[in-house]
């Protein structure tokens, strides 16, 4: 669900194995991505990327439970 290469991060959706990606001002689909450990727990803690964090948590349960 959340995939590493180097120093990036991205989110990929496994029900689909899509990536997640939002749409820029331009209309432009593009992949969510962040840089550098320390700013993955801060984006998921961020309201705006609650969805992401939600569906990392679903994911998180299934598994575990």
């Amino acid at each position: 669900m959340i995939h590493q290469a180097g120093a990036w991060f991205t989110f990929i959706d496994l029900d689909s194995g899509e990536l997640i990606c939002n749409t820029d001002e331009d209309g432009n689909t593009v992949e969510v991505k962040v840089q550098g450990q320390a700013n993955l727990i801060p984006f998921l803690k961020d309201e705006a990327n609650k969805d992401i964090r939600e569906m990392v948590e679903r994911y998180v349960n299934r598994f575990v439970s």
